[in-house]
């Protein structure tokens, strides 16, 4: 219940702001112009949701008549919006301590035509939400007719900008392939090359005092002298960028273990006590 209450207020907030923005290029004369309707310019509608808004937020906390803010001072676009601001963090900072044991409980209300009764805490959030986009509506209609650009406030559109922001702040994923890499750690160099390149045939492509890197058909060795080895045989997997995959695996819970007394490269380990490597390489 909570996670759709927070996205319900969430999307007023966005079209909110996006009505805002569109009162903004109005003049004066045209913010305060009689049109017509349940309230007759944009800026008394505005102000009828304002103080609509400051209402029930007083029940929400508490007094069932909830208070009338005086806002005869907002004459401009820039004087609503700046009481708006005012509402926006007010409204914000209550839906911050909200739970779901919260939006369950009753709360007292009494209207100005009499009307006296209870209801559930979300029941009375839906409601001003939906009053707002009600209202919303009007002042799009309100813009039209004074030859001001109308923006569309739809549930849709707030859905698509959200899951564009979350799919820009996600990270890409780490992407693991398969190579054909295999390091060896032993402690004795001329041993490994008396049976890799004797008695197995493989090609020694080069060698070091540390290393030697042998041609194995499919496979590519590189044998590591390693006096202190307590792991011999270990896989590797290209990564596109190695400090990105090694986050991802610390992150995952992946745990890393050290191939021996004279090695400088931190491995890694599947579930089942199997290490590897990742190399980057595009």
């Amino acid at each position: 219940m909570l996670p759709d209450v927070l996205d319900l207020y969430a999307y007023t907030r966005w079209a909110d702001a996006r009505m805002l923005g569109g009162v903004d290029a109005l003049t004066a004369e045209q913010f305060t112009r009689v049109l017509g309707g349940s309230f007759p310019s944009v800026r008394d509608t505005l102000v009828h949701v304002l103080q609509a808004n400051w209402v029930w937020l007083s029940r929400w906390k508490g007094s069932a008549d909830g208070a009338v803010p005086d806002l005869g001072e907002c004459n401009t676009p820039a004087l609503v919006r700046a009481r708006w601001d005012e509402l926006t963090a007010a409204q914000s900072a209550f839906l911050d301590d909200l739970t779901d044991h919260a939006l369950a409980r009753p709360i007292a209300i009494r209207t100005r035509s009499g009307l006296a009764t209870e209801m559930p805490l979300v029941d009375s959030m839906r409601h001003v939400a939906n009053h707002a986009t009600y209202h919303r509506g009007q002042v799009t209609t309100y813009l039209r007719q004074l030859g001001a650009k109308a923006v569309s406030t739809d549930l849709l559109y707030w859905q698509v900008e959200r899951s564009a922001a979350r799919a820009a702040a996600t990270p890409a994923p780490v992407r693991f392939r398969a190579n054909s890499e295999i390091a060896i750690h032993v402690p004795d160099l001329a041993t490994a090359e008396a049976f890799y390149a004797t008695v197995l045939g493989f090609r020694v492509v080069s060698r070091t005092t540390d290393q030697l890197t042998i041609d194995a058909g499919a496979l590519r060795l590189y044998v590591n002298r390693d006096p202190g080895a307590v792991i011999s045989y270990i896989p590797s997997l290209d990564v596109p960028d190695r400090a990105a995959a090694d986050r991802h695996l610390r992150d995952a819970g992946v745990a890393t273990v050290g191939a021996g007394t004279h090695a400088t490269t931190t491995y890694y380990t599947d579930p089942f006590g199997l290490v590897f490597d990742i190399v980057e390489r595009a």
